[in-house]
């Protein structure tokens, strides 16, 4: 049998002193490493096991992925009921107004049942948010959230108005007022959309034209 001979750590020539100018009392061969503490973020509540970094990505990428999809299926089915609303095309612009309805309900369970800090939460707006935006010109515009707690407060009162118009005639009235406001928040909406995504330059270059040409008039 071949002897495993166990080798020492060398001592250092001087020690490494402490904090506070005092000489250490660790012995010599000593480990002079420092352990980091531990990010409590990153590590699972189930087993304490460190998390991965990409995993907080792929989670935000899934809920992302989720809202688009039903953002599609809301979108769709509000311009289909909104296109087929005559007497000939009454039969799709129901099943299109129910789609709509159905959408809306799956989208506040989902919201119910998220955490705190999902994006399939329901859209946040304070006051706070509205006067520190206001105060330093940056991060996300409250107008997102603003916008679309409108959308989904108009889109629910003109597929719940339509719903119940089916029994109750004299909501046929209200209904179509709602669908009106609804499109107007939905201009609004994309108008907005467009003007903070590449929009903005454009809009200013127009404005300066305007301006000039103004100028020129006079």
């Amino acid at each position: 049998m071949t002897a495993v001979t166990q080798t020492e750590t060398p001592p250092l020539s001087t020690p490494r002193p402490a904090r506070g100018g005092l000489k250490s009392e660790a012995p010599a061969g000593a480990d002079w490493r420092v352990e980091r503490p531990r990010d409590h973020s990153r590590v699972s509540q189930a087993d304490g096991r460190p998390r991965p970094a990409s995993e907080g990505l792929k989670k935000r990428s899934t809920q992302i992925a989720v809202l688009r999809l039903w953002h599609a299926v809301l979108a769709g089915g509000f311009v289909v009921a909104w296109a087929t609303g005559d007497e000939n095309t009454y039969a799709l612009h129901q099943f299109s107004g129910y789609v709509v309805l159905a959408a809306l309900m799956v989208r506040g369970l989902i919201a119910a049942f998220s955490p705190a800090d999902s994006l399939l939460g329901w859209p946040k707006l304070s006051r706070a948010q509205v006067w520190d935006w206001l105060a330093i010109r940056r991060g996300r515009n409250p107008l997102f959230a603003g916008l679309a707690l409108a959308l989904l407060a108009t889109v629910a009162a003109t597929a719940a108005s339509g719903a119940i118009a089916d029994w109750v005639t004299w909501m046929e009235h209200p209904h179509e007022a709602a669908s009106d406001i609804t499109l107007a928040v939905i201009f609004a909406h994309i108008a907005f959309v467009f003007y903070q995504y590449g929009g903005r330059p454009w809009v200013l270059t127009q404005i300066r034209r305007i301006r000039a040409s103004l100028w020129g008039m006079k």
